[in-house]
């Protein structure tokens, strides 16, 4: 199977009139329904904005693919709109593109929808192929893109393809209340702690945090010196005999540094069992050592199950 089997002429749309993501996949929604791949439009519609903007891929400086599994599809499709301006990936983001994808699938098409988010993912990143879809002015000139349009969908699913490149992450400097502060805004259950220049250093989690802040409350409330069991060591304490305030310790002196960290090129297949066996919910994604996003067991659920 190739991208000519997922993307038709009457689901290409140049030039497609968006300002968001969100508007131009609204705008591409209505072509799956034309062209007889999907029922219910207002479905599939609610489906897609129902998605947060950030799940989609950015690729390279140029595309943004949004992929989304919904009853409403008939079989594993893609549209394809180019704008005359940038459109933000939403409201008052600073990244932008001109081309943006839609792959949508039944619920139960998991391994063809992964392959046609990869597909899309990697040749997408090739300068070449960029170039000629934004040069093109109709969906006839697109379908003519060789390089775009006879690219067999890869066998395996990388890990870049399906990673979130919107990376939450902390420094080690950083306090443990601001720590646990960022985790709460983000509803995380840990957070990657990584140099200025990018290099993961570590990982520190919610259990690390109240590892060291619930003994320290227990005693305030109960006057009890008591240890909890797993209770790990705190810092020093000060020169007047006083434990340090958990809150306000570097994330350094706690952090797990034994972080496993996955590779871009890696597939779902090669990290698989680490996914089921590693107690993590988060794995950092690198390139070069340096973070370029994460992995997720949330992440790999929904676009397991779609939900």
């Amino acid at each position: 199977m190739n991208i000519r089997d997922l993307l038709t002429a009457e689901r290409i749309v140049i030039p497609l009139p968006a300002k968001t993501l969100h508007d131009a996949a609204e705008q591409l929604i209505g072509s799956f329904v034309e062209s007889g791949v999907a029922s219910e439009a207002s479905k599939l519609i609610a489906r897609v904005m129902e998605t947060p903007a950030e799940e989609a891929l950015t690729v390279g400086r140029d595309a943004f693919i949004l992929h989304v599994r919904s009853g409403s599809m008939d079989s594993v499709s893609a549209a394809l709109g180019v704008t005359a301006e940038p459109m933000s990936l939403e409201q008052e983001s600073e990244k932008s593109a001109r081309i943006v994808v839609v792959v949508s699938a039944p619920l139960k098409e998991t391994a063809v929808y992964l392959q046609a988010v990869t597909g899309f993912a990697r040749v997408l990143s090739q300068d070449e192929v960029v170039k000629a879809v934004l040069a093109a002015s109709s969906a006839v000139e697109v379908e003519a893109i060789a390089e775009l349009m006879d690219v067999e969908l890869p066998g395996s699913v990388s890990v870049g393809a399906v990673m979130n490149r919107k990376v939450r992450s902390v420094t080690p400097e950083t306090t443990l209340a601001d720590a646990a502060s960022a985790m709460s805004l983000y509803h995380l259950a840990s957070i990657t702690v990584a140099s200025e220049d990018g290099e993961v250093l570590g990982i520190v989690s919610s259990r690390d945090l109240l590892r060291l802040a619930l003994p320290q409350y227990i005693r305030q409330v109960t006057g009890s010196d008591a240890r909890i069991s797993g209770e790990g060591d705190m810092p020093e304490a000060s020169e007047t005999g006083e434990s340090p305030d958990p809150r306000n310790v570097a994330v350094r002196e706690v952090m797990d540094r034994s972080v496993l960290c996955l590779t871009e090129d890696q597939t779902l297949a090669d990290v698989a069992s680490v996914f089921v066996n590693k107690d993590s919910d988060r794995f950092p994604v690198v390139r070069d050592g340096m973070l370029v996003g994460i992995l997720t067991r949330g992440g790999i659920v929904r676009l397991l199950f779609g939900s």
